[in-house]
C-alpha cells in the first residue's frame, strides 16, 4: 500500500499587538467549511511552495488569508502527524504583527484573538495537540 503524501505546512503563532505581555492573546482562524478539516480552528499559515522558505511562506499566507503583515521571530519544534489522507509536517513559528490594524478574513471563515488557556476550548486538528499545550505553557502568566 502506498503511503499517504507528505505536506509541509508553516504556521504562525501571533500575539495581539498593543497588549500587555502579562495578558497575551493569540490569533486563530476558522478553516472554511468546504475544505479538508473544515470548521476546525487553526493557526494561520499554509502549505509551503517548492523552493519557498518558511519565513516567505508565512509572510505570503498571512497576506493571502488575513491581509496581515507579519515577521516570524522564533521557530518551535517541528511536529509530524499522520492523518488517513496525508502525512503533515508542521513548522510552527512565533510571529510579530507589523501593524496594529485588525486582520481581514479573506481566505478563512473567521478569526479571533484568544487567551492561551482558551485554545483547548476550540476544535483544532489533532496534529496541533502538543503545540496547544506548548503555547499555553510558553505564555502562562507568571505566578504572583
Amino acid at each position: 500500500m502506498k503511503p499517504p503524501p507528505t505536506v509541509h505546512v508553516v504556521i504562525g503563532i501571533t500575539l495581539e499587538p498593543r497588549r500587555p505581555a502579562s495578558l497575551p492573546r493569540v490569533l486563530i482562524t476558522l478553516r472554511p467549511a468546504d475544505t479538508v478539516l473544515g470548521g476546525y480552528w487553526e493557526f494561520p499559515g499554509g502549505k509551503r511552495e517548492p523552493g519557498e522558505s518558511d519565513h516567505a511562506c508565512l509572510v505570503r499566507e498571512f497576506h493571502e488569508e488575513l491581509a496581515l503583515p507579519v515577521e516570524p521571530t522564533r521557530a518551535l519544534p517541528v511536529i509530524e502527524h499522520r492523518y488517513d489522507h496525508r502525512r503533515v509536517v508542521l513548522r510552527p513559528y512565533y510571529c510579530r504583527p507589523l501593524t496594529d490594524s485588525p486582520p481581514i478574513a479573506q481566505q478563512v471563515d473567521a478569526w479571533k484573538w484568544v487567551e492561551p488557556a482558551e485554545l483547548t476550548d476550540h476544535r483544532f486538528p489533532p496534529a496541533n495537540a502538543a503545540l496547544l499545550a506548548r503555547i499555553a505553557q510558553d505564555l502562562a502568566a507568571p505566578a504572583p
